[in-house]
């Protein structure tokens, strides 16, 4: 009875340093945007993007009177796992930290995605990170005035 206990003991030690030693990657861009308010830029799992669950990699950055000249706001985000994700930036119009949508789920408030996508659907905006990576520019759009 121990050796199979033992055994799995094993197995799970070598599959926690196996994840452990995953490699890590960055992930950086520019958001491009118009107006003063914070923009914020999160990079999410399936899981997270689909859910409630608030992204591992998120940050909110606040515009100096320089970004708020030129429109252009970079981030980046380190220590990345590989794998799937979608970017989301969106200005915070109404500083709640989340982006506001209308019960069709068009957003409220200027957004962009890795890959342009009216609705934001993981489908037509997830990309694989296997490697560092610069994404093209994200431009923040506003479809409802």
């Amino acid at each position: 009875m121990k050796k199979p206990i033992l055994s799995m003991l094993v197995v799970f030690a070598f599959g926690v340093c196996a994840v452990s030693a995953q490699e890590k990657y960055s992930v950086s861009g520019t958001v491009c945007c118009v107006g003063t308010a914070d923009v914020i830029v999160s990079l999410s799992t399936h899981e997270e993007w689909e859910s409630d669950i608030e992204p591992v990699f998120c940050c909110a950055i606040q515009l100096t009177d320089e970004q708020k000249t030129t429109g252009k706001v970079s981030f980046k985000f380190e220590g990345v796992p590989q794998g799937r994700y979608a970017l989301l930036a969106f200005q915070d119009i109404d500083e709640n930290g989340k982006l506001d949508r209308n019960a069709k789920g068009t957003p409220l408030e200027p957004a962009g995605t890795y890959r342009p996508s009216f609705l934001h659907l993981w489908s037509g905006t997830h990309f694989e990170v296997n490697q560092d990576i610069t994404l093209p520019d994200i431009v923040l759009i506003s479809i409802i005035d």
